[in-house]
Order: structure tokens, then sequence, then C-alpha cells
């Protein structure tokens, strides 16, 4: 989970549910749109980009980038 003290404010909710979605990504083999609609987006759209504009990557790239096989 984000560190609150650092960034001196809580996470919001969306941010959260983000957060969770990453985790889910590199625990499970589970589809990023069954992890969007997991953690409460009912539109994959609107999840890839908000995790885009928090993470810097789509969902995709983040397991890409944070997996070793």
């Amino acid at each position: 989970m984000g560190d609150v003290c650092s960034r001196g404010y809580p996470l919001s909710a969306c941010e959260y549910r983000i957060e969770k979605a990453a985790g889910l990504l590199l625990s499970t083999e589970k589809k990023a749109g069954e992890i969007a609609t997991a953690c409460g987006f009912s539109d994959i759209s609107y999840f890839t980009r908000r995790f885009r504009e928090i993470n810097g990557c789509t969902p995709l790239e983040y397991r890409k980038e944070n997996i070793c096989f």
C-alpha cells in the first residue's frame, strides 16, 4: 500500500484500487480486465487510463516490466 507519511495525505479510493490491481497483476495470471472488475472498475478503458496516470504505464506493461520469469 502507499506510504501516507511520505505523501502527506492518504490514498484516494481510486488510487487504492489501482494499487490493489497492481498487486494482483504481479501475483496472479488473471487478465487485466478480470483484475479491473475485481477491483471495482466497470469500465476497462477508464481503469487503463487511470492506471497509466498513476503508474506511468498500462497494466500489461506494468506486468511485463515487473515480473521475472
